[in-house]
Protein backbone atom coordinates (compact mmCIF):
# COMPACT_ATOMS: atom_id res chain seq x y z
CA UNK A 1 0.00 0.00 0.00
CA UNK A 2 1.09 3.52 -0.64
CA UNK A 3 1.03 6.84 1.25
CA UNK A 4 -1.03 8.02 -1.01
CA UNK A 5 -3.98 5.66 -0.26
CA UNK A 6 -3.96 6.29 3.17
CA UNK A 7 -6.95 8.25 4.71
CA UNK A 8 -5.91 10.98 7.43
CA UNK A 9 -8.87 10.03 9.97
CA UNK A 10 -8.29 5.86 9.25
CA UNK A 11 -7.01 5.10 12.01
CA UNK A 12 -5.44 1.56 11.67
CA UNK A 13 -3.70 0.59 8.84
CA UNK A 14 -4.73 -2.46 8.11
CA UNK A 15 -2.18 -2.73 4.43
CA UNK A 16 1.61 -2.94 4.85
CA UNK A 17 2.88 0.42 3.51
CA UNK A 18 5.46 0.15 0.84
CA UNK A 19 8.07 3.21 1.10
CA UNK A 20 11.79 4.49 1.15
CA UNK A 21 13.48 5.59 4.42
CA UNK A 22 14.23 9.71 3.54
CA UNK A 23 15.65 10.43 7.16
CA UNK A 24 15.91 8.33 10.46
CA UNK A 25 16.14 10.72 13.63
CA UNK A 26 17.83 9.61 16.42
CA UNK A 27 16.38 7.83 19.80
CA UNK A 28 14.69 9.76 21.80
CA UNK A 29 14.07 8.59 25.50
CA UNK A 30 10.30 9.30 26.82
CA UNK A 31 9.69 9.59 30.96
CA UNK A 32 6.26 9.82 31.63
CA UNK A 33 6.10 11.29 35.73
CA UNK A 34 3.88 10.67 38.25
CA UNK A 35 1.79 13.21 37.68
CA UNK A 36 1.58 11.94 33.66
CA UNK A 37 4.20 14.63 32.78
CA UNK A 38 6.30 13.97 29.62
CA UNK A 39 9.80 14.26 29.04
CA UNK A 40 11.86 14.01 26.35
CA UNK A 41 15.56 13.21 25.87
CA UNK A 42 18.43 12.52 23.68
CA UNK A 43 20.30 9.38 24.71
CA UNK A 44 23.16 11.54 26.10
CA UNK A 45 20.81 13.50 28.38
CA UNK A 46 19.02 9.95 29.85
CA UNK A 47 22.54 8.73 29.94
CA UNK A 48 23.38 11.36 32.20
CA UNK A 49 19.89 11.14 34.14
CA UNK A 50 19.66 7.94 34.62
CA UNK A 51 23.34 7.76 36.07
CA UNK A 52 22.17 11.41 38.63
CA UNK A 53 18.86 8.74 39.43
CA UNK A 54 20.49 5.92 40.26
CA UNK A 55 23.60 7.59 42.29
CA UNK A 56 20.63 9.00 44.92
CA UNK A 57 19.03 5.62 45.24
CA UNK A 58 22.35 4.84 45.96
CA UNK A 59 23.04 7.06 48.34
CA UNK A 60 19.51 6.91 50.16
CA UNK A 61 19.73 3.37 50.54
CA UNK A 62 23.11 3.53 52.10
CA UNK A 63 21.93 5.76 54.51
CA UNK A 64 18.60 3.97 55.15
CA UNK A 65 21.12 0.36 55.96
CA UNK A 66 23.02 2.51 58.48
CA UNK A 67 20.17 3.83 60.48
CA UNK A 68 19.33 0.00 60.68
CA UNK A 69 22.80 -0.61 61.46
CA UNK A 70 23.67 -2.45 58.76
CA UNK A 71 25.66 0.03 56.76
CA UNK A 72 29.34 -0.46 56.43
CA UNK A 73 30.39 2.24 59.10
CA UNK A 74 27.89 1.28 61.52
CA UNK A 75 28.65 -1.15 64.29
CA UNK A 76 25.38 -1.30 65.71
CA UNK A 77 21.72 -2.79 64.87
CA UNK A 78 18.56 -1.21 65.83
CA UNK A 79 15.74 -3.46 65.78
CA UNK A 80 17.52 -6.44 67.20
CA UNK A 81 14.29 -8.54 67.14
CA UNK A 82 14.17 -8.48 63.05
CA UNK A 83 16.40 -10.45 60.46
CA UNK A 84 19.11 -8.53 58.06
CA UNK A 85 17.04 -9.78 55.62
CA UNK A 86 13.94 -7.76 56.85
CA UNK A 87 15.73 -4.51 57.73
CA UNK A 88 17.62 -4.85 53.93
CA UNK A 89 13.65 -5.50 52.93
CA UNK A 90 12.57 -2.71 54.67
CA UNK A 91 15.13 -0.34 53.72
CA UNK A 92 14.94 -1.04 49.88
CA UNK A 93 10.83 -0.03 49.98
CA UNK A 94 11.68 2.99 52.01
CA UNK A 95 13.77 3.86 49.10
CA UNK A 96 11.54 2.44 46.60
CA UNK A 97 8.79 4.97 47.76
CA UNK A 98 10.83 7.77 47.71
CA UNK A 99 12.78 7.15 44.38
CA UNK A 100 10.48 4.58 42.36
CA UNK A 101 11.29 3.25 39.53
CA UNK A 102 11.37 5.47 36.26
CA UNK A 103 8.92 4.95 33.68
CA UNK A 104 11.16 5.35 30.15
CA UNK A 105 10.49 3.98 27.07
CA UNK A 106 12.63 4.65 23.75
CA UNK A 107 11.25 5.80 20.42
CA UNK A 108 12.23 7.29 17.48
CA UNK A 109 11.23 9.12 14.40
CA UNK A 110 11.84 8.71 10.56
CA UNK A 111 10.29 10.15 7.10
CA UNK A 112 9.21 8.49 4.56
CA UNK A 113 8.41 8.73 1.11
CA UNK A 114 6.52 6.72 -1.31
CA UNK A 115 8.57 3.61 -2.93
CA UNK A 116 7.96 5.10 -6.94
CA UNK A 117 7.19 1.60 -8.29
CA UNK A 118 4.39 0.54 -5.70
CA UNK A 119 1.56 -0.82 -7.68
CA UNK A 120 -1.22 0.38 -5.77
CA UNK A 121 0.05 4.27 -5.87
CA UNK A 122 -3.11 6.39 -6.77
CA UNK A 123 -1.13 9.20 -8.22
CA UNK A 124 2.30 10.07 -9.62
CA UNK A 125 3.50 12.93 -7.08
CA UNK A 126 4.42 11.49 -3.60
CA UNK A 127 3.23 11.66 -0.25
CA UNK A 128 5.51 11.66 2.70
CA UNK A 129 4.78 10.68 6.58
CA UNK A 130 6.68 11.63 9.69
CA UNK A 131 6.37 8.00 11.25
CA UNK A 132 6.91 7.17 15.25
CA UNK A 133 8.14 4.06 16.45
CA UNK A 134 7.24 3.58 19.91
CA UNK A 135 9.33 0.79 22.07
CA UNK A 136 12.21 0.94 19.93
CA UNK A 137 15.02 -0.47 22.10
CA UNK A 138 15.80 -3.05 19.47
CA UNK A 139 16.83 -1.30 17.18
CA UNK A 140 20.96 -0.08 15.64
CA UNK A 141 21.20 3.48 16.25
CA UNK A 142 21.01 4.22 12.12
CA UNK A 143 18.25 1.59 11.47
CA UNK A 144 16.04 1.40 9.22
CA UNK A 145 18.71 3.18 6.99
CA UNK A 146 18.35 5.94 5.31
CA UNK A 147 17.88 5.26 1.28
CA UNK A 148 16.20 1.93 1.83
CA UNK A 149 13.02 0.52 0.81
CA UNK A 150 10.83 -0.26 4.01
CA UNK A 151 7.70 -1.95 4.62
CA UNK A 152 5.65 -1.30 7.50
CA UNK A 153 2.67 -3.24 8.83
CA UNK A 154 0.48 -2.40 11.71
CA UNK A 155 1.16 1.36 11.47
CA UNK A 156 -2.12 3.80 12.27
CA UNK A 157 -2.30 7.36 11.84
CA UNK A 158 -1.58 9.21 14.79
CA UNK A 159 -4.00 11.70 16.35
CA UNK A 160 -2.84 14.28 14.68
CA UNK A 161 -3.38 13.37 11.12
CA UNK A 162 -1.13 15.15 8.80
CA UNK A 163 1.07 18.20 9.83
CA UNK A 164 -0.01 21.48 8.69
CA UNK A 165 3.11 22.86 8.64
CA UNK A 166 4.23 19.74 5.94
CA UNK A 167 1.86 20.14 3.47
CA UNK A 168 -0.09 16.86 3.15
CA UNK A 169 2.47 15.17 5.08
CA UNK A 170 1.29 12.42 7.64
CA UNK A 171 1.82 11.36 10.98
CA UNK A 172 2.21 7.74 11.38
CA UNK A 173 2.68 5.82 14.18
CA UNK A 174 4.32 2.51 14.89
CA UNK A 175 3.75 0.16 18.31
CA UNK A 176 5.64 -2.98 19.27
CA UNK A 177 3.16 -5.39 17.76
CA UNK A 178 4.36 -3.60 14.36
CA UNK A 179 6.90 -4.66 11.94
CA UNK A 180 9.27 -3.31 10.45
CA UNK A 181 10.89 -5.16 7.20
CA UNK A 182 13.71 -3.96 4.90
CA UNK A 183 12.85 -5.32 1.65
CA UNK A 184 15.98 -5.23 -1.36
CA UNK A 185 15.23 -2.34 -4.09
CA UNK A 186 17.15 -1.67 -7.21
CA UNK A 187 19.22 1.84 -6.57
CA UNK A 188 17.59 3.30 -9.65
CA UNK A 189 14.30 3.43 -8.27
CA UNK A 190 15.19 4.78 -5.07
CA UNK A 191 16.32 7.43 -6.90
CA UNK A 192 13.35 8.04 -8.44
CA UNK A 193 11.68 8.61 -5.19
CA UNK A 194 11.44 12.21 -2.72
CA UNK A 195 14.62 10.70 -1.24
CA UNK A 196 18.00 12.47 -1.44
CA UNK A 197 21.34 12.34 0.42
CA UNK A 198 22.32 14.32 3.44
CA UNK A 199 24.14 17.26 2.58
CA UNK A 200 26.41 19.16 5.53
CA UNK A 201 26.07 22.81 4.61
CA UNK A 202 28.57 25.80 5.53
CA UNK A 203 26.78 28.70 7.45
CA UNK A 204 27.44 30.99 5.13
CA UNK A 205 26.16 28.11 2.21
CA UNK A 206 22.31 28.96 4.29
CA UNK A 207 22.50 32.22 2.81
CA UNK A 208 20.76 31.06 -0.06
CA UNK A 209 18.58 28.60 1.57
CA UNK A 210 14.61 28.70 1.96
CA UNK A 211 12.92 29.49 5.50
CA UNK A 212 11.73 26.18 7.29
CA UNK A 213 13.92 24.30 5.13
CA UNK A 214 15.10 20.87 7.57
CA UNK A 215 19.60 21.11 7.16
CA UNK A 216 22.54 20.01 8.40
CA UNK A 217 25.14 22.72 8.95
CA UNK A 218 28.62 22.49 10.47
CA UNK A 219 30.18 25.77 12.03
CA UNK A 220 32.57 26.76 14.66
CA UNK A 221 31.44 27.39 18.19
CA UNK A 222 31.85 30.81 19.31
CA UNK A 223 29.77 31.40 22.10
CA UNK A 224 26.86 29.85 23.96
CA UNK A 225 23.70 31.02 26.27
CA UNK A 226 22.26 28.48 28.85
CA UNK A 227 18.38 28.71 29.28
CA UNK A 228 16.75 29.08 32.63
CA UNK A 229 13.39 28.56 33.99
CA UNK A 230 12.45 26.83 30.52
CA UNK A 231 13.86 29.21 28.26
CA UNK A 232 15.54 27.46 25.37
CA UNK A 233 19.70 27.54 25.05
CA UNK A 234 21.36 28.95 22.02
CA UNK A 235 24.90 27.90 20.67
CA UNK A 236 26.20 30.47 18.38
CA UNK A 237 28.26 29.03 15.55
CA UNK A 238 30.39 30.89 12.90
CA UNK A 239 31.16 30.34 9.23
CA UNK A 240 33.25 32.59 7.25
CA UNK A 241 31.01 35.14 6.37
CA UNK A 242 27.88 34.94 8.53
CA UNK A 243 26.99 33.65 12.42
CA UNK A 244 24.08 31.22 13.24
CA UNK A 245 22.58 30.77 16.19
CA UNK A 246 20.90 27.22 16.86
CA UNK A 247 18.30 27.48 19.85
CA UNK A 248 17.64 24.10 20.87
CA UNK A 249 15.80 22.57 24.29
CA UNK A 250 18.14 22.28 27.46
CA UNK A 251 15.75 19.22 28.86
CA UNK A 252 15.96 17.54 25.29
CA UNK A 253 19.72 17.91 25.38
CA UNK A 254 21.26 19.09 28.33
CA UNK A 255 23.93 21.37 28.68
CA UNK A 256 25.91 20.69 25.63
CA UNK A 257 27.72 23.63 25.36
CA UNK A 258 31.48 23.15 23.50
CA UNK A 259 34.29 24.66 23.95
CA UNK A 260 34.64 27.78 21.63
CA UNK A 261 36.91 27.08 18.40
CA UNK A 262 35.21 23.37 18.30
CA UNK A 263 33.95 22.13 14.97
CA UNK A 264 29.85 21.32 15.47
CA UNK A 265 27.71 19.56 13.18
CA UNK A 266 24.31 20.33 13.92
CA UNK A 267 21.86 17.59 11.99
CA UNK A 268 18.11 17.82 11.84
CA UNK A 269 17.54 21.29 12.53
CA UNK A 270 15.11 24.12 10.62
CA UNK A 271 16.28 27.35 9.81
CA UNK A 272 13.77 29.94 10.73
CA UNK A 273 15.16 33.36 9.60
CA UNK A 274 17.71 34.53 7.03
CA UNK A 275 20.67 36.67 7.49
CA UNK A 276 19.95 39.59 9.50
CA UNK A 277 21.38 42.43 7.18
CA UNK A 278 22.67 44.24 10.49
CA UNK A 279 24.44 41.46 12.53
CA UNK A 280 25.08 39.19 9.74
CA UNK A 281 22.83 36.09 11.87
CA UNK A 282 20.70 33.48 10.78
CA UNK A 283 18.38 31.49 12.64
CA UNK A 284 18.06 27.77 13.12
CA UNK A 285 16.01 25.76 15.71
CA UNK A 286 17.22 22.32 16.90
CA UNK A 287 13.66 20.09 17.85
CA UNK A 288 13.70 16.89 19.67
CA UNK A 289 14.95 15.35 16.28
CA UNK A 290 18.05 17.44 15.98
CA UNK A 291 21.71 15.73 16.42
CA UNK A 292 24.62 17.63 17.49
CA UNK A 293 28.14 16.14 16.72
CA UNK A 294 31.32 17.78 18.22
CA UNK A 295 34.94 16.96 16.33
Amino acid sequence: MSLSAVHEKGGGIGATLDVVVARRYPTLYMETLSDGHRIVRSAKEEERVLLAYAERRAERMQVELEQRGLGSDSETRMNGAKSETELVAEAELKVETEHPARQVSAMFRMRVCDYPDHPTRHTLSSRNALVTVWRASGFEHDEPREGTRLQVAGASVSRFGSSMQSGNELRLSVGGSARLRPVPADPQIIDRSAYSARCVLSVDDLRDTLIGCEVDVVGIASGHKRGEGGQRSVLRLCGDQLLAEVEYSSCVFGNIGPADGTRVTVRNCQLVQTPDPTTQTLYLFADDVAEFVFK
